[in-house]
């Protein structure tokens, strides 16, 4: 296995991703599949409902435009992150959720990064946004 380098200053910052190259191709099984990336720079539109976190427990996510995840999480929200919620239902990643998939339609659209606190009515979790990250991903691995 290789590992890409982390991004650097993609946005002005150190950033958290990181890829792995394997050395041979993975068997898909029930619990090992494929999943598509969006198009770079193709994000997903302020109230798009069906966002999915489906790893352990699922839960539908509705995508919160970045001004209003700012003033609700009290900390900066770049154009390298995506917001959602499960509003009033509480529905929310949380510690140790970090690394996990927020998917819509069969497509990963975001990697849980953080949140102020868990489960808390009408605050958002914070995502990285892979659409912002395409062309990093394409350039490190050719998909």
């Amino acid at each position: 296995m290789q590992r890409c380098p982390t991004v650097f200053d993609v946005f002005g910052t150190l950033t958290e991703e990181a890829l792995a190259l394997l050395a041979s191709g993975l068997e898909f099984s029930d619990k090992v599949k494929p999943i598509a990336l969006p198009p770079n720079g193709e994000e997903l539109p302020e109230g798009t409902h069906d966002v999915v976190s489906n790893v352990l427990r699922e839960a539908d996510l509705t995508i919160v435009n970045n001004e209003e995840c700012q003033k609700k999480v009290e900390e900066p929200v770049t154009k390298r992150m995506i917001c959602a919620t499960g509003g009033k239902t509480r529905k929310d990643t949380c510690k140790f959720d970090s690394g996990g998939p927020l998917e819509h339609n069969g497509t990963l659209v975001g990697i849980v990064s953080w949140g102020r606190g868990c489960g808390i009515k009408n605050m958002p979790g914070v995502y990285t946004n892979i659409a912002r990250l395409r062309n990093w991903i394409q350039q490190h691995t050719g998909v």
